[in-house]
């Protein structure tokens, strides 16, 4: 192979690392798992004193599965879980939703989704 050539491929390939790193730490993927409100914002960790200690030792438990070496993690799982928790409690009815795969998209980018909450409510 011409040594040209694969200059040229090398040097592609790492132009486009370097994109998807850019691009990476521009817009960082969510951490699974986070629960959010229906127009895609992180829910409120306020008030999480108010949360029974046993729903509070469970939702722990459950982080440290999850993230079982990285306590950071952990913390912001158990918070989350917490507030979801605290974001429900009082409600009739609570509608998870996933659009598939990683489940990163918003409703309002899931075709049909938007309308069926709106019918819902």
């Amino acid at each position: 192979m011409d040594w040209d050539i694969l200059k040229i491929i090398l040097g592609v390939a790492v132009l486009l690392a370097a994109g998807a790193f850019l691009i990476l730490l521009a817009n960082p993927l969510p951490m699974p798992g986070l629960f959010r409100t229906s127009a895609g914002d992180k829910l409120k960790e306020t008030n999480l004193s108010e949360v029974p200690e046993s729903i509070s030792a469970e939702a722990a438990k459950l982080a440290a599965r999850f993230f079982p070496k990285n306590l950071s993690k952990q913390a912001t799982f158990r918070n989350n879980l917490l507030a979801a928790y605290l974001a429900v409690k009082n409600i009739d009815l609570l509608l998870l939703f996933n659009p598939g795969g990683f489940g990163y998209a918003r409703i309002s980018a899931s075709k049909g989704w938007e309308s069926i909450t709106r019918g819902i409510y």
